[in-house]
């Protein structure tokens, strides 16, 4: 049995050279974009002992090794940043529901505010359904309390028994009463009742002022001073919503008075 020639040994030296100085071309080869690839039907070579001897080991050796380790490198990566994305996701969310919350507050602070700017508007700008009870001079606490006490509906329901006067329903709305010593008329509007018509007819009921039936026309005159309007015996003080008292004058005294409200007295607190 022959032995294979050892001849090939003697070009090992010069092989190995060769291989080192191919090598930069070789790794241009490999980086280059434009590097050609092989014939996918080119017939394979049978490998001679010496490509076996000195077939670049990094190919086989380095090159799973690298993509393993890039690969677990990655996952630990990945790992790392899921946890970190989720409580991302989670200050996201929280930052959102914030916003909407200070969104809906606001909504109702304006949804208030407007509200309440519509009712003190309306307050300043919307004419009173009477005079006011505030600040009153004499003439008009006259007008507007002569039987002692404010001219409101619930006071005068309250009183006018007392006073021997009961109602009556006259027609819709309206109401009447009388006694001896005087008689009333009472309109009803909205739930409010306001009268519209009093008349006195003895001394003996009580009003503002002592100025009741039997007073004398000098007294009238020096606490009321000049009447708004003065026709025969008859003396009529006015205020600015045409409410009005009038006197009637017999032997220089007063013998009747009269309120009169067109309107209605429907007095503001």
């Amino acid at each position: 049995m022959s032995l294979p020639s050892l001849s090939f040994l003697k070009e090992i030296p010069k092989k190995v050279l060769s291989r080192i100085s191919s090598l930069p071309g070789l790794l241009r080869s490999k980086t280059a974009p434009d590097a050609e690839k092989p014939e996918e039907n080119a017939p394979e070579r049978e490998a001679s002992p010496e490509d076996l001897l000195f077939e670049a080991p990094g190919e086989d050796l380095f090159g799973p090794q690298e993509s393993s380790e890039e690969e677990s490198s990655g996952a630990s990566e990945e790992g790392e940043e899921k946890p970190f994305r989720d409580e991302k996701k989670r200050g996201v969310s929280s930052r959102r529901l914030l916003r909407m919350v200070l969104l809906v507050l606001c909504l109702l602070a304006l949804l208030l505010g407007g509200v309440l700017s519509w009712k003190i508007l309306q307050n300043l700008f919307q004419e009173p359904s009477g005079p006011s009870l505030r600040n009153l001079s004499r003439k008009q606490e006259n007008l507007y309390c002569p039987l002692g006490f404010p001219l409101t509906g619930d006071l005068l329901l309250r009183e006018l028994p007392g006073l021997g006067v009961s109602l009556e329903r006259e027609e819709e709305g309206r109401y009447r009463g009388a006694s001896d010593a005087l008689e009333i008329l009472l309109v009803s509007q909205d739930g409010r009742v306001a009268p519209l018509f009093i008349r006195i007819r003895e001394k003996h009921v009580p009003l503002k002022w002592g100025l009741r039936v039997g007073t004398s026309l000098e007294n009238l005159l020096d606490f009321f001073g000049s009447p708004t309007e003065r026709s025969g015996d008859l003396l009529i003080y006015r205020d600015g919503w045409n409410n009005q008292v009038l006197y009637r004058i017999s032997e220089d005294r007063i013998a009747r008075v009269e309120y009169h409200y067109p309107r209605g007295l429907f007095l503001e607190k």
